[in-house]
Formats: structure tokens, sequence, C-alpha cells
């Protein structure tokens, strides 16, 4: 019996180059290992560059051939869907006849509503809390505005005002439907179990719901023994995002000063992503340095000894931070990039002020210490895979209707 996966997406998941897309990967070559057929259906609405390319083709990607179609949709969190995106996606359901249907945020939960499933499993992966999401990203906004001087004493409370009625119309839009998700969903995989609490408090805990973090294929980055200099890394991803923004102008002019003043010359931050150069000031403190986008990503990481998160905004999962246990790198961040994972001491080292980071860092000047906190982050993110590995092979055992039809392949 041939077992098929209708894994619905707003984004095209190759090359897995940002956290998104290396999200979707880990995902997508799970299923396949466990022996499922992957449809795609690439629903995107139509400003995003890639509807102008023909997906509706099989697709020889690194995984193997997946069959791979674009669907038009309506703008997120549109209150009606378009009757030709829920046409068309119907036709890929009466054709393929999937035993799931997968659906990656919780904004695509309109279009999974006006289906006819014919028995398959609806699940849902939910990127954010995006209700909370979408507030503390207008936060960080005004935040930037101040810091950069855009706003006068008279800009300052129009500027939070303007911001409090986008954020209520924002809610407005985004609560419907994520609560419409909680209702008609047959599972929920939070890549966050911060949102995961936090959505099921909210909306009901109507429908099984699981924590599943993102599945990342990384070695070991070695501890290197007695240094003169540690290298310190921020993976902003791309820096047009004010959340990204915001954590990194923390780092250039309050974390990596206070460092220095204190361990003068003994760490060295480095900033890695998109628009990294044009988004970001030049460092005035000689331990900063700006690399913008780094093709080879896993090779530079290898000269790196800590990770440092000063994010304060934003839900959802941290993928950077991921991207650091994953490696067996430290982790040095504030609470609000640890929300995504549940509480686990001795694997980050969480700083709310200036004082907790730079313990942090002057502890990690021992090479046993980075060993320690290294080994033990490694340790849990292989723990916490393997337990998503087992829910995701559960769901697909119950989907299947025979648990002895799925069996998951080592990669």
């Amino acid at each position: 019996m041939t077992l098929t996966l209708l894994f619905v997406t707003p984004y095209f998941p190759y090359p897995p180059d940002n956290g998104t897309r290396v999200d979707l990967w880990g995902r997508l070559q799970f299923f396949q290992r466990c022996g499922w057929r992957i449809v795609l259906a690439i629903c995107q609405t139509a400003n995003l560059a890639e509807s102008q390319a023909d997906l509706n083709q099989p697709l020889p990607l690194p995984l193997g051939p997946v069959n791979c179609f674009f669907i038009e949709r309506a703008p997120r969190w549109s209150p009606r869907e378009l009757p030709e995106a829920i046409a068309r996606l119907q036709a890929l359901i009466d054709r393929e006849r999937p035993q799931a249907i997968w659906c990656e945020y919780a904004d695509l939960a309109r279009l999974a509503a006006g289906l006819d499933r014919r028995g398959a499993h609806l699940w849902f992966r939910p990127h954010n809390f995006e209700a909370a999401h979408k507030l503390d990203k207008s936060i960080a906004t005004l935040r930037l505005s101040r810091r950069k001087g855009d706003l006068d004493a008279v800009g300052w409370p129009v500027a939070i005002g303007r911001a409090l009625v986008n954020g209520i119309q924002t809610i407005r839009l985004v609560y419907p439907g994520e609560r419409l998700m909680h209702r008609i969903a047959d599972r929920l995989f939070f890549i966050s179990e911060g949102d995961r609490r936090a959505m099921t408090q909210l909306y009901g805990n109507r429908v099984p719901n699981d924590w599943v973090i993102p599945f990342l294929e990384r070695a070991p980055v070695p501890v290197k023994p007695e240094k003169d200099v540690l290298e310190v890394a921020y993976l902003g991803g791309v820096y047009t995002n004010n959340v990204n923004r915001a954590g990194a102008l923390d780092l250039i002019e309050r974390v990596a000063p206070a460092v220095e003043a204190a361990m003068p010359g003994r760490f060295r931050f480095n900033l890695l992503g998109r628009c990294a150069r044009e988004q970001l000031p030049v460092p005035s403190a000689p331990n900063v340095n700006i690399h913008d986008f780094v093709e080879d990503l896993s090779g530079f990481l290898t000269g790196v000894d800590i990770m440092c998160v000063p994010v304060s905004y934003g839900w959802g999962c941290k993928l950077k931070v991921v991207e650091a246990i994953a490696s067996g790198l430290p982790v040095v961040a504030a609470p609000e990039a640890l929300r995504g994972f549940p509480p686990h001491p001795g694997v980050f080292w969480s700083c709310r002020t200036l004082a907790d980071y730079v313990a942090a860092f002057r502890a990690l000047l021992a090479p046993a210490e980075r060993e320690r906190t290294a080994r033990q982050g490694r340790a849990t993110y292989l723990q916490w895979r393997e337990q998503g590995e087992a829910v995701l092979l559960a769901a697909l055992e119950e989907a299947a209707g025979n648990r002895s039809a799925v069996k998951a392949q080592a990669p």
C-alpha cells in the first residue's frame, strides 16, 4: 500500500538556506525515510516571487523526486479564501487520495476548512503564536524607530497609538484563523513549546498537540582548547526583520561593549545574515565584526566557540538556538529567545541583565565549562529530536491505519 502525505506550505522548501526551509526540509526527509510518498502543494500569495515559477512538475530534489504544484491563494489571514485555491487543492486530494494532509502555518486554516479531506488526517504545524508575535514585532519596530531618533516627543505618542491600532486590527484577523485551526485539526505539531502552552490555554486543548523540535543534521563543532580570543556568533537570518535587527543592535551597542569592558580582548562577536551590512550600523566596538550572508555556514561554525542570541522579541522557535545546540555550541541568550524550549537547566545561559551576560561569558572562558555546556546541549537536542520523531511516527502509523506499516529509516 502506497502511503501518501499532501504537504501544504507557503514556501518552497529547497534549498534549506533559512530557518523556515531548514525546518521544512528536515521533516520532509523524515517523512520520506518513513516510506511515505510526498505531494507538495506550494500555496502562495500572489506577491511572492516564487509564484512566477512553473512548479507544476516533478522536481529532482536531493531527497528524491517530489510532485510539486503551485496554487495561488488569498493573502495571509484573509477572512475568506479564494474559491479557485480551494478547488485546486481539492482536485489534488481527489486525485492523490492522501492518508494525511500536513499544513504549515495556522493561516492555512481557512483554506483547509473548505476541503473534503476524503478521510485524510489533517495536521498543522504552527510556526508562531502569531497574535502575540505580531504585537512583539510592532514593539520591536517602535523601539528601533526611537533608537534611530526618528520619533520626537510628539511623534512617539502618535507612533504608539498607530501601533496599538494596527495591533488590534491584526489580532482581529489572526485570532479567528488560529482558533479555526484548533477546531478543525486532528493533530497539532508546534515548533515551539512556549507557543504550545500559550495557544492551548487561549484556544483550548481539544485535539492532541505536541512540541516537535526542527530536525537538523549537524556535525558537532569541536570545543577548542585554551584560546586567546573566543569567537562568538549571532545568526540573524535576514536583518530586514525588525526582531532580528533589534537583537543585533542589542549585541552591538550593549552586550559586546559590556563584555569587552569586563574582559578586554577575550571575545570577538560575529554577526551573520543577509543585509547585515546594509541594515546595521558600523560597530564602534573593536570586538564586533559584521559578515553579512555566509554561504558555508557549517564551515564558519567550526571556528565558533559560543552562540549569543540577545533577542528580546518574538515568539516561535529561534532556529539560531536550535542550530547552536545541534552543533554542540554553548548558547548565551535572552529569556525570550529560549521560550520555544522546555526549561532545561544546564543547556542554556539565560541572561536578563548585562551583568548576567558578563557572568556567562566569564564562565565560558574555561574550556571545561564550554565542553560541559556543549555536550549537555547537543545531548539534549538529540533527546528532543528523538522524542519529536516518535511523536510524528505515531501520527503516521495512526494515519496509515496499520502500526506495522510505517518504520523510520536511519538518516
